[in-house]
């Protein structure tokens, strides 16, 4: 099990440095799509961008336009390709991965154990995207 681990790491290092290659290798003519829109990553009504977190009573979506994490709920065919996308990205326990998903944010509705200490929940409906990399709301 170690090995598949660090056979992952490898990979994603490996998919790191190109892609830091070739971002170096168009720098110079990022600005002219970004100015076009062309790099713009926008999404479908009903998307939310943020950070998603996972663990042993622990299972949050921090939207990026939000001051607070969200306990997260939904069916188990949402929520199983997020989970175990999850541990494919999260490099340790607990760690907060890049996520965008398709869902809709709500109050609190279960008021015992881990879910009480959050103000929400959101509801994932589906997955559209798990980044390993560290990647800012902003971009």
């Amino acid at each position: 099990m170690d090995s598949d681990r660090t056979e992952r790491v490898d990979k994603r290092r490996r998919l790191k440095m190109v892609k830091s290659l070739l971002i170096g290798s168009i720098a110079g003519i990022a600005p002219v799509f970004l100015s076009m829109g062309a790099l713009a990553n926008s999404l479908p009504e009903g998307g939310y961008r943020g950070f998603y977190t996972f663990g042993e009573e622990v299972e949050i979506f921090q939207p990026c336009d939000a001051n607070q994490p969200l306990w997260v709920t939904g069916e188990s065919a949402a929520l199983q390709p997020l989970r175990s996308g999850y541990l494919e990205a999260a490099m340790r326990p607990y760690e907060a991965v890049y996520v965008e998903l398709m869902g809709q944010p709500g109050e609190r509705i279960i008021t015992s154990g881990p879910p009480a200490y959050y103000d929400g929940h959101f509801r994932v409906d589906q997955v559209l995207s798990i980044q390993p990399e560290v990647i800012s709301c902003f971009e």
